[in-house]
């Protein structure tokens, strides 16, 4: 059953393979938490992270937009602080990695052995100032972060640099309205 004809592969006896692509990691300089929450709402698909800390309130938000085919995070803080965004994969001898920077962001491309290829690319917005020393981002004197994540392949026989493709937009909630009108 699980053979068939392997997927977007479309070769006999083959399942296409499902991996994480790699983690995103987002880190404060924000002390100790309490007052923690998360919740998830299912009628809109937004994810939310909050508590109290040295650094007064903290919110972090994130949902995967079904208008902009992309993931949004956005981190805001009450007052200034240091933020560690980083992009990684576990080592995987099957697997070659190479991690890019640009003004913008990070990028991390990779191929399997004989396999698919693929790249994730993080886009960053903030009121800080960030250093990019790939597969890290040290953002300082930032409230706020607004991340884009995108991932693409060459599953479909293009490049997975065709898939990156970002809103103009920076706004957290403006992007997050014109998502719930279509996400319900």
């Amino acid at each position: 059953y699980f053979g068939g004809v392997g997927g977007i592969s479309g070769q006999d006896a083959r399942v296409d393979p499902y991996q994480p692509v790699g983690d995103l990691w987002i880190e404060l300089d924000a002390g100790e938490a309490k007052e923690y929450t998360r919740s998830l709402d299912l009628d809109s698909g937004l994810a939310e992270t909050r508590f109290i800390s040295a650094s007064g309130e903290v919110k972090e938000r994130l949902f995967v937009s079904c208008t902009d085919s992309c993931a949004v995070a956005d981190v805001t803080r009450e007052t200034a602080g240091e933020i560690t965004v980083s992009l990684t994969r576990v080592e995987d001898p099957r697997c070659a990695i190479e991690y890019r920077q640009d003004a913008q962001g990070l990028s991390m491309k990779g191929s399997f052995r004989d396999g698919i290829c693929f790249e994730a690319r993080v886009t960053l917005h903030t009121d800080g100032q960030f250093e990019i020393q790939a597969p890290y981002v040290k953002v300082k004197n930032a409230t706020h972060l607004l991340l884009k994540i995108q991932v693409g392949t060459d599953a479909k026989g293009v490049a997975p640099e065709s898939e990156m493709t970002f809103p103009d937009e920076n706004c957290f909630d403006t992007l997050f309205e014109r998502h719930a009108k279509r996400f319900i």
